[in-house]
């Protein structure tokens, strides 16, 4: 089973990205979706994380 990385990011910045994600501005979702795989190894780890935290991707 995957794990989350050691030091996940804080929760109201990961709702913060995944918020921006959503923007009509493609470059602001694109930047958004690089912080994400930067901060999570792997994406089963964000949305693992996203359900934990009961953060809706869509």
């Amino acid at each position: 089973m995957p794990q989350q990385a050691l030091s996940a990011p804080p929760l109201a910045l990961v709702k913060t990205w995944v918020e921006l994600l959503k923007d009509d501005n493609r470059d602001v979702a694109s930047h958004a979706r690089d912080m994400l795989e930067r901060a999570f190894e792997q994406q089963v780890d964000l949305v693992l994380y996203c359900k934990k935290h009961n953060i809706k991707m869509s």
